[in-house]
């Protein structure tokens, strides 16, 4: 069975700023909530607190959606729920309290050659 690589976050513990090691670097998260929309944000940094890049956390789309100087381009964070794997049809899944770190989890793929 294939392992599957994803930041251990919870919705509880929003909002949080987390160190992640992705492959041989370490970045820093964090996570926003926004109750009136029912969304969420991240913003990554480097560890000397440069921001490398900041967005919204929609499903099925890369956190990153262009390549980071300083971010390892080859390396996708992607927010997706394994079981939509067996359902026939896409639905466009909103991200919010319900199912963030649950559900849908925040997967690391690795486009590259480097393990993650």
């Amino acid at each position: 069975m294939e392992e599957f690589s994803y930041l251990d976050i919870s919705f509880s513990e929003l909002p949080v700023r987390k160190i992640y090691t992705i492959g041989d670097d370490e970045y820093d998260f964090e996570f926003l909530y926004n109750s009136v929309e029912d969304s969420i944000s991240c913003t990554v940094r480097d560890l000397d607190g440069n921001i490398l890049f900041s967005s919204p956390v929609v499903y099925g789309q890369s956190l990153s959606d262009s390549v980071v100087d300083g971010f390892n381009p080859d390396i996708l964070i992607i927010p997706y729920d394994l079981d939509e794997e067996y359902r026939l049809s896409f639905e466009n899944i909103r991200i919010g309290k319900d199912n963030f770190g649950s559900t849908v989890k925040l997967f690391i793929i690795n486009d590259g050659t480097e393990n993650v």
